[in-house]
Parts: C-alpha cells; structure tokens; sequence
C-alpha cells in the first residue's frame, strides 16, 4: 500500500505541473494576443489620422517641387492603414484571447483540484477515494487537451521565464513553484 501510495503522490505532482504549465502558457498567449490588439488599434488610430488629414496633400502645399515623393508617402499611408484594417478584421484578437483565456481557467481548476487531492493525501487515509477522482481529473484533462487553442512559441517562452530560470526538464524547481512546501515534505513521509 505505501507504494502505491508513493506513486500516486508522484503522479499526482507531475500532472500539477504539467496543467499547472499548461495554464501559465494559456495566460501567456492572452498576454500575447492582447499586447498584439493594443498595438493594431494604436497603428489603425494614427495611421487613419494621417489619411484623413491628408497629409500628402498638407506636404504638396508645402513643398510642390516634391510631388512625387509626397505622392509616395500619400500611397503608403493609404496602403499601411488597408493592411492593418484587413489584418484587424481577420484576426479578432480580443476574441483569440478570450478562447485562451477560458482554457487557461479549466487548467487551473484542475491544478486546484490536484493540489487539493494532495493536501487530502497527507491529512486522509482514503487513498481509494483520491486515485478515483485523480482518475476523474485525467479523464477530464483528456478531454480538454484536444481543443486547446494555439499558443505561439513567445508564450511558450514568456511563461518558461515567468515559471523559472530555463531550467528545462529539472521538476523538482516546478514543483517549487507549484506545490507548498509542506506537501513537498510529504514525500519524505510516504
């Protein structure tokens, strides 16, 4: 029994970690999306500005022996504010960010609900009971993971900074960062 137990304390600590990064990724990417809808709006504000203005126009004025180049410019403010409309309308990323956002939440419900099946295995003896809503618990991260939206590898990135140091594969620093440290002193208990 007390191996069982032991195996169902680690498995139970990796997957925390695993959805535990899963969240912090799925955050990161909203972060992603949202700086990414800030700075569409911005360009779409100042570049319209210009258009309306008529900026090439205002520079004719000024300077009639540079028609062409203030033609040019005319041209690629027009063009510039076209593209950034069409690539604000084609990508909504206040929406691609919601969708991240909603799958961020399920993970870390299911971070919450591992960390409380850890804190129920050092104050209960129910080992049964805990592996069978741990079963429920993996059951239900099989069935999010497959719908999970896009995430880039700047969130990836953004949220390996924000978990820790690079220190790629080395969990033992993820469960630092995941699981209280009266539970990470459990394994010495069992």
């Amino acid at each position: 029994m007390e191996n069982k137990k032991k195996y169902l304390f680690k498995e139970i600590q990796t997957f925390l970690v695993n959805v535990g990064w899963t969240h912090k990724i799925q955050i990161c990417q909203v972060d992603v999306y949202m700086e990414l809808s800030k700075n569409l709006k911005l360009a779409k504000i100042i570049l319209t500005s210009l258009t309306s203005a008529g900026l090439g126009s205002f520079i004719l004025k000024i300077f009639p022996s540079i028609q062409d180049i203030a033609m040019t410019i005319t041209f690629a403010i027009s063009l510039a504010t076209t593209i950034v409309i069409a690539l604000d309308k084609e990508k909504d990323y206040k929406k691609l960010a919601e969708q991240n956002k909603v799958a961020a939440d399920k993970y870390l419900e299911m971070r919450n609900k591992a960390m409380s099946l850890l804190y129920r295995m050092k104050y209960e003896e129910g080992i049964t009971t805990i592996e069978n809503e741990f079963l429920e618990l993996k059951e239900l991260r099989n069935e999010a993971d497959p719908g999970l939206p896009h995430t880039s590898y700047q969130a990836v990135e953004l949220a390996s900074k924000k978990l820790k140091e690079n220190k790629d594969n080395d969990y033992t620093e993820d469960y630092k960062l995941f699981i209280p440290k009266d539970l990470l002193d459990l394994e010495g208990e069992i």
